[in-house]
C-alpha cells in the first residue's frame, strides 16, 4: 500500500522544527559549524529529510533571518497601528515593542544584530542572491516603519532627499542607543555593574524615548515657525 502523502500543514510543521533547530545550533555553535547533518542529528531524523525542505545551510540562514525580521515587524506594526494612542504614545509603544522582541526572542535578536552570519552582500553573485535580497527587503521593514513614524512626528517628509537622510540618521542613532543598553542587559554585564539592572534598563529606554520625542518636537516646531529667510520672502511678497 503506497505511503500517504504528507499534508501541507505537516510539511509546514516540519519546516518550523528544522528552523527552530537551526536557530539553536547557530547560537550554540555559530554559522561556520552549522551543518545539515548536525540539524538532522539534533532532530533525530535523516539528513535527506532536511534537504527535502532546504537546499543548504545558506538557505536555512536566510529563512531564519527572514523569520526573525517578520516577528519583529509584526510587533512594531501592531504598536504603530494603535489607534487608541497619541502619536508620541505610539512612538513609545514601538520602542518598547523593539525591546520586548529582543528580550522575548534573544536567539533571533542575536542572529539578526549580534552574530556574524552571512547577509545580503555576502550572497551577491551566488545562487542565493535573490532569496537574500528578499530577506533584506523584509529585514528593512522595521527600519522603514520607524522612519515613517518619525516623519509623522517631525513633519519631515520621506519624499525629500535631505529630510529622508536626516530621518534615517536619527532612526539609526536611536537604534544604536537601544541596542547598546539591550546588549549590556542581555549579556548580564549590566547586572555585574549594578544589580538593579532591570530598573536601569527601563530608565535608559525611557530616557531614549524622551530624547527622541524632544528632537521630534523641536523639528515639528521648526516646521511651524517660519525661518528668517522665509519671513523675508513673506515681507517681500515672494
Amino acid at each position: 500500500m503506497p505511503r500517504k502523502a504528507h499534508t501541507p500543514e505537516h510539511k509546514r510543521k516540519v519546516r518550523e522544527r528544522i528552523l527552530d533547530t537551526a536557530v539553536a545550533l547557530l547560537i550554540e555553535k555559530g554559522y561556520a559549524n552549522l551543518s545539515m547533518r548536525k540539524i538532522a542529528a539534533r532532530l533525530g531524523t535523516t539528513t535527506s529529510l532536511i534537504y527535502t525542505h532546504f537546499a543548504n545551510k545558506d538557505e536555512l540562514n536566510i529563512n531564519v533571518r527572514t523569520r526573525g525580521a517578520r516577528i519583529l515587524y509584526g510587533k512594531l506594526l501592531a504598536a504603530y497601528n494603535r489607534s487608541d494612542l497619541t502619536l508620541n504614545e505610539r512612538s513609545r509603544a514601538m520602542t518598547w515593542a523593539f525591546v520586548e522582541f529582543a528580550l522575548e526572542n534573544p536567539a533571533y535578536y542575536d542572529l539578526m544584530y549580534v552574530l556574524h552570519t552571512p547577509k545580503y552582500t555576502n550572497y551577491i553573485g551566488t545562487k542565493q542572491q535573490k532569496a537574500a535580497a528578499d530577506e533584506k527587503r523584509v529585514a528593512m521593514q522595521p527600519h522603514e516603519l520607524a522612519i515613517k513614524m518619525l516623519a509623522e512626528m517631525t513633519g519631515l517628509t520621506t519624499k525629500s532627499a535631505s529630510d529622508y537622510k536626516e530621518l534615517k540618521y536619527r532612526v539609526i542613532q536611536n537604534w544604536a542607543n537601544l541596542h547598546g543598553i539591550i546588549s549590556l542587559y542581555k549579556s548580564h554585564i549590566l547586572y555585574e555593574t549594578a544589580t538593579n539592572d532591570k530598573e536601569i534598563l527601563k530608565r535608559c529606554i525611557d530616557d531614549e524615548v524622551e530624547r527622541l520625542l524632544a528632537y521630534a518636537g523641536e523639528r515639528a516646531m521648526e516646521k511651524l515657525v517660519p525661518s528668517a529667510g522665509d519671513k523675508q520672502k513673506l515681507s517681500l511678497g515672494v
